[in-house]
């Protein structure tokens, strides 16, 4: 049937059905809309900028923030890199601009302040404390029955970190009467929890096969390093003009001057895979590999930085929860693709090539002020569960359009 030209509404609906031709007229109001389709659409888009708050904000945390710690004069006004950037920075350098930069946080009420991040941090401060009364000394180890030969004393140490660990945390939650007095009915579950952790971590670790550390020298707990980047040691020719910096849990030393770094976990969820955080040694670009988390090739450069001559030896995450071992570096460690032994130190090369590679353009990135999501971010991996996907622009891309 035939319509009116003037029907607007109709022969535009006809049209995009596939049932009528193009429409000889529109309104004015289409028009405008078209128009504004096609400017928004098509044109170039507008250069990126950021504003100078953000670039203030920047170099406050990543050069004033950290440089305060150094004891290198020459470091005062450089970029000091934490394995915690790169997790976030990627693949979205957004979610870091967000969260450690502008520290964008939802709305809690007070009996929500204990969170699951206070829960881990007071588990760390609580072996932080412990360990740091061995400092210099060797750990207890747990005898054939599975428990120290000192249980009590061993018992009433832990009971005494486990009450100043939750007036002495680092989070901000002193400031809640209902946190405060929910922690201190727990002194008890948090001190036995930690007991049963000892218990596996401090095994003699020809009991399991070299995992445990019991018997071990505590070198230092919560050691702060700091290294400038690049190949050479001596920090000057071929060096990259920024600095790592990051806090270690633990730090061991074993009889014969073996060097262990331990990084605790509230559980074994929050234990990388070593299938995305170790490079095969076989691997031909190193560069290239899509590594997904960088603790330990941080914890691993800071230390031989540092201490060149004793380089770090083994390297473990420890679930406290589940008192489970994840090796990372390992002597002993078998072939295997999935790296569930962990890797030899003499292998690790292609990590710390490929971990140096990310840092590097994490560097550069940050210095021009780039923080666009990278083209090849998955939204549908990354975008669906980040914390910021309510005020983020990012578009999804289906079926090639967006």
């Amino acid at each position: 049937a035939e319509h009116s030209i003037e029907d607007f509404v109709l022969n535009e609906k006809l049209f995009l059905n596939g049932d009528g031709k193009f429409p000889e007229k529109i309104t004015e109001r289409q028009k405008k809309a078209f128009e504004h389709w096609a400017k928004t659409s098509l044109a170039q888009p507008e250069q990126y900028h950021v504003n100078e708050p953000v670039k203030k904000a920047v170099d406050s945390v990543l050069k004033e923030g950290r440089s305060k710690y150094s004891r290198t004069a020459s470091a005062a006004d450089k970029i000091h890199i934490t394995y915690s950037d790169m997790s976030k920075f990627f693949p979205c350098p957004r979610k870091w601009l967000y969260s450690s930069i502008l520290e964008l946080k939802e709305d809690s009420l007070d009996s929500q302040l204990f969170s699951p991040f206070d829960y881990g941090n007071i588990l760390h401060k609580i072996l932080e404390l412990f360990m740091k009364n061995f400092k210099g000394k060797k750990l207890p180890y747990t005898g054939i029955d599975g428990i120290f030969q000192d249980e009590e004393a061993i018992l009433q140490l832990v009971i005494k970190c486990t009450q100043k660990a939750f007036t002495d945390t680092d989070r901000n939650i002193r400031g809640s009467p209902i946190a405060m007095t929910v922690l201190n009915s727990q002194v008890k579950a948090y001190s036995a929890m930690i007991m049963d952790a000892l218990h596996k971590f401090c095994m003699p670790p020809e009991k399991t096969e070299g995992e445990s550390f019991g018997g071990f020298t505590v070198f230092d707990a919560e050691k702060w390093l700091e290294c400038r980047a690049g190949e050479n040691e001596s920090g000057d020719e071929n060096s990259e003009s920024f600095y790592f910096s990051g806090k270690v849990d633990c730090i061991l030393s074993s009889d014969n001057g073996d060097v262990a770094i331990i990084d605790y976990k509230s559980s074994s969820d929050s234990i990388p895979d070593n299938k995305v955080s170790i490079v095969p040694p076989d691997f031909s670009e190193p560069e290239k590999f899509p590594m997904e988390n960088f603790q330990m090739p941080v914890y691993v450069t800071l230390w031989n930085k540092n201490y060149a001559r004793t380089k770090v030896s083994k390297v473990s995450f420890f679930s406290i929860k589940d008192k489970t071992f994840s090796q990372v570096l390992n002597e002993n460690a078998a072939d295997s693709a999935s790296f569930s032994s962990g890797i030899s130190p003499e292998k690790y090369e292609n990590t710390l090539k490929c971990f140096h590679s990310f840092a590097k353009t994490f560097a550069e990135k940050t210095e021009k002020l780039d923080f666009l999501p990278g083209k090849d971010l998955n939204p549908f991996k990354e975008c669906t569960k980040c914390d910021f996907i309510s005020i983020c622009r990012k578009t999804f891309e289906i079926s090639g359009d967006n």
